[in-house]
């Protein structure tokens, strides 16, 4: 760790808190990348319309999709304010991510999730990339004043909240403190356990 790097990292025993002492945030980030290179190289970063259409054209490709419907549902489904494209997003319950959330693991994306399911290919996305959780130390300043004080007051032990994070900047590069490939994951759109090979 940095010289003066003080990282929280929330468990399920954690009481109330007070994060004035730390200067960093544990936080999982899930997803099922065939490119885990471009994160080690450029973090976790939010993306433009241009930059959205061409991950998602390349992922519906390989589900046998035609472009001249991608495009069709893509401007249907975009929104240049609230896509989680727009947004970096994370956790910091490593559990809720593989327990709760584990469809950013098993399909990716939930906006091409849901893009697939209109276009009738979301069971293909699990043939693509390869289930991928990021473990980082994020600076707290990245996270927003409710997340921050919904982290001290636990209100994810107590049911207020699902460790969900919109994060106000990305997650460089040098945050990205491990990466894992996790073989059981909780599928949330079908009810059962997805086991990798």
């Amino acid at each position: 760790m940095k010289k003066g790097k003080k990282v929280f990292l929330w468990n399920e025993n954690t009481d109330k808190v007070d994060l004035s002492e730390y200067t960093h945030i544990r936080a999982y980030h899930g997803c099922r990348t065939s490119n885990i290179e471009s994160y080690i190289k450029e973090g976790i970063h939010s993306f433009n319309r241009k930059q959205a259409y061409k991950i998602v054209r390349d992922t519906l490709f390989q589900c046998g999709i035609e472009e001249k419907e991608i495009l069709k549902c893509f401007n249907e489904k975009w929104n240049d304010y609230t896509d989680h494209y727009n947004n970096v997003c994370v956790n910091i319950s490593k559990e809720d991510m593989l327990y709760l959330s584990g469809h950013y693991l098993v399909y990716g994306s939930e906006f091409i999730c849901g893009m697939s399911a209109d276009l009738f290919c979301q069971y293909k996305l699990k043939k693509i990339g390869k289930p991928t959780l990021l473990e980082c130390h994020i600076d707290k300043r990245k996270f927003s004043r409710s997340t921050l004080q919904a982290i001290e007051d636990n209100g994810i032990k107590y049911g207020c909240w699902d460790g969900g994070i919109y994060l106000l900047d990305d997650v460089s590069p040098d945050e990205i403190i491990e990466i894992t490939y996790p073989r059981e994951i909780y599928d949330p759109l079908l009810g059962y356990y997805y086991h990798t090979k």
